[in-house]
This record gives structure tokens, C-alpha cells and sequence, in this order.
């Protein structure tokens, strides 16, 4: 669970260091959280940890393949906008 939740904040754009800074923890904590089996966070910081990742994916639809909301983020698999032709046509 906080593996994903972290994979996901990292996704919407926030480091290690960002979500550590809100959560009230350093980058390496939140580092261990994210990569040691069985390594879980205080309550206080679980919990904020979980209200930072519910605000930040809130405004996504519940059909997105990203945890962000945002057009066409870069991992996304979701087509962007056609391009633009110049010139004369064939």
C-alpha cells in the first residue's frame, strides 16, 4: 500500500523530499517506506501521507490511467492533441 501511494505522489510530480516536507518526515524515511518490506510509518505521517495523496489525485476520473490529474502527462498512454500540418497539401 505505501509503495503505490509514494509511486503515485512521485507521479503527480513530488520528490521524496516534497512529500516528506508535508508528511513531517526526511526523504530517507519516506525512501524506506517506499522500498523496505514491513516498513510502515507512524500513525501522524501514515495519516498524512494518505490526505496528501487523496487531495492530489482527487480531481482525477475514475477512468484515468494516472493517478494525476493534468492533460496527458508524460507517462500517459492516452493520445494528445493531433498535429498541427503547414504547407500546401499533396
Amino acid at each position: 500500500m505505501w509503495k503505490q501511494l509514494i509511486t503515485e505522489l512521485e507521479a503527480c510530480g513530488l520528490t521524496q523530499e516534497k512529500i516528506g516536507q508535508a508528511v513531517g518526515l526526511s526523504q530517507g524515511a519516506i525512501s524506506q517506506i517506499k522500498n523496505i518490506a514491513g516498513r510502515e510509518p507512524a500513525y501522524r505521517a501514515g495519516a498524512r501521507l494518505v490526505e496528501l495523496h487523496r487531495r492530489r489525485t482527487a480531481a482525477r476520473p475514475a477512468f484515468s490511467l494516472t493517478a494525476c490529474p493534468g492533460p496527458n502527462p508524460p507517462h500517459s498512454r492516452e493520445p494528445g492533441p493531433a498535429p498541427v500540418r503547414t504547407g500546401s497539401p499533396p
